[in-house]
């Protein structure tokens, strides 16, 4: 199997809930903070990546992202007009984690 893993690729274990997300995010968070502080291949290599494992932990949360400043990225979590899902956003951002280049917002 570890032959095939390196062929195809190991495929991310699925999300269950905020923590799940939570200890992904952090494993990706340093690539993730480079892609936005460089602003290339933005789409790619962070929305594409984050938008199936938000959708993993609830259906109807977006988000934004950018620089703050010169060393933190921010990262804003919305429900984008589903007033149904602002509590879930609220649990999102408030079960996160402290990530030392990053700033969490709903």
């Amino acid at each position: 199997m570890g032959f095939l893993n390196k062929i195809f690729g190991k495929k991310e274990q699925q999300v269950q809930n905020y923590g799940d997300f939570w200890e992904w995010f952090k494993n990706n968070e340093q690539v993730f903070y480079n892609v936005v502080k460089s602003g290339k291949d933005i789409e790619t290599d962070f929305f594409d990546r984050m938008s199936p494992k938000l959708k993993e932990v609830k259906d109807g949360i977006f988000f934004l992202t950018g620089m703050c400043d010169e060393h933190t990225a921010e990262l804003i979590f919305t429900p984008d007009g589903y007033i149904k899902n602002i509590v879930f956003v609220e649990e999102l951002v408030n079960a996160a984690p402290t990530l030392t280049n990053w700033s969490l917002q709903h």
